[in-house]
Order: structure tokens, then C-alpha cells, then sequence
């Protein structure tokens, strides 16, 4: 544990509960119009600029709506409704809390809008779990841009060798494992927990005993 400071996270799937497919299914049902709602916020440079904080909210989805008018009525309804799922994981909070309690500091660097960031803001509980948190939107600048993991370490005064960054997006992993950072892609959360075994950060389950085991134990006399 003593080769790790701190944990650095993202926030969509990671800790949160932001997954394009899913939400776009829940809110339109048919998987196949969802689909095509989905390509057409994430497919182009819109949503980015949205988390980039160069474009509002109901510029992003006006512009987007525009191009893409046979699916404008399903992107209104995934702009209106989205921030409904930025909720806390509890998986990925009780990640969080491990780490905490084994000495570690935790750091937020999400890809958010201004919008999705003073829904989060919302939430002080979940938000009191981090010794700092860097938005994109605040800092005009978005992962995988190096300069935006540069700002979080200036700003903590952090050792890129002394990190392990935790992201879904491996060009976003990618890009902190350049500048020295440990990344880990995630998958889910017991594969990120594991991984922390593995550093050394986490300590090892115990094995559970089987019921009706007799364990001999050696007396001295």
C-alpha cells in the first residue's frame, strides 16, 4: 500500500450510474430507436462540448435535435431525463470506502456539463467521500486531453507514480498511463477490486470457514 497516495476516479459506471445504452432504453423502450438516439448525442462533436463546457444543455440538444430531426423527440427526452441517473453506485461507493479506510485519498475527474455537475452537487454525501474533485466543463477541458489530469495533480500537489487512475474509456486510461499514472480499466467492480488486491492497496478477503469443519488446534502443555 505504501507505493499508492491516492485513487483517482471517474464517475460514469465507475461510481454513478451514467450508461448511455441503458438510459436510452429505459426511456424509449424500443432497442432499436434507442439506439439510434444514442448515436445521435454521442456519435457527434456535441455531447463532447457540452462536457467540455463550450455549449449549454439546451444548446447541445437544439444543435443535436437539428441534425438529426426524424430522432429529435427521443434526444429531448434524454437531455430532459438523464441527470435522473447520476446517482451514487452503492458498488462503486463501497469501492470508495475500502479505499478510504485504508489510508488512501480519493480524487474525482468525470467528463461532466456544468448542468449534470449541480445535479451532483445535490448530493453532499456522496460528494464528502473526495479530497478533490476537477470537472471538465469547469476547466474548459475534457479527458483524454492530458492537460486535465496535469491541472488535478497541480492542483493536489500529486505524484503521477503514486496514482492509480480508474476509468471505462481505455483512450482516457490510456492517456494517464503516459503521464506516469497507474490506469485501470473498468470493467466492474469486483475486476477494480481485485485490481487493488493485487497493488496491495486493498487487503485480501478472508476465507469463510465451511459450516461443519472441524479445525484441530495444537495445545501446549
Amino acid at each position: 500500500m505504501d507505493a499508492y497516495d491516492a485513487i483517482i476516479f471517474d464517475f460514469g459506471r465507475v461510481l454513478t450510474a451514467f450508461a448511455p445504452d441503458e438510459i436510452a432504453r429505459t426511456l424509449l423502450g424500443d432497442p432499436s430507436r434507442a439506439l439510434r438516439v444514442r448515436r445521435a448525442i454521442f456519435a457527434g462533436p456535441h455531447w463532447r462540448a457540452l462536457e467540455q463546457g463550450l455549449v449549454t444543455e439546451a444548446g447541445a440538444s437544439a444543435r443535436i435535435s437539428e441534425a438529426n430531426p426524424d430522432e429529435a423527440e427521443g434526444v429531448r427526452r434524454f437531455f430532459e431525463h438523464y441527470k435522473d441517473f447520476l446517482g451514487p453506485l452503492p458498488s462503486g461507493v463501497s469501492v470508495v470506502d475500502k479505499v478510504r479506510k485504508a489510508g488512501l485519498r480519493i480524487y474525482g475527474l468525470p467528463n461532466l456539463s456544468r448542468e449534470a455537475w449541480e445535479v451532483m452537487q445535490q448530493r453532499p454525501a456522496f460528494l464528502e467521500l473526495f479530497d478533490g474533485v476537477v470537472v471538465s466543463s469547469h476547466e474548459r477541458l475534457i479527458k483524454p486531453d492530458p492537460a486535465i489530469f496535469e491541472i488535478l495533480l497541480e492542483r493536489y500537489s500529486l505524484i503521477p507514480s503514486r496514482c492509480v487512475f480508474i476509468d471505462d474509456v481505455p483512450t482516457n486510461v490510456e492517456a494517464a498511463r503516459r503521464l506516469g499514472i497507474d490506469g485501470l480499466h473498468f470493467e466492474n467492480h469486483r475486476q477494480i477490486t481485485r485490481a487493488l488486491i493485487r497493488r496491495g492497496i486493498l487487503a485480501a478477503p478472508v476465507p469463510k470457514r465451511s459450516p461443519g469443519t472441524i479445525h484441530h488446534s495444537t495445545v501446549i502443555r
